[in-house]
């Protein structure tokens, strides 16, 4: 169990810094809204596994 926790750690955190760069980038060739969509939908798809996560455990 300690390692799925800590793949899914790496994953995340891997994922979150790509978005972070491309994000940065993407801010930089002036295109400012693309990257707020990007992170919005990123911690829509966060929240959402968060709230799916607590309706399975409260069943």
């Amino acid at each position: 169990m300690g390692r799925d926790l800590v793949k899914k750690l790496l994953i995340l955190s891997a994922s979150i810094l790509l978005i972070a760069g491309l994000t940065l980038y993407l801010y930089s060739r002036m295109v400012g809204a693309v990257p707020f969509l990007l992170l919005s939908a990123v911690f829509y798809w966060l929240a959402w596994r968060e709230t799916k996560k607590g309706r399975i455990k409260n069943s």
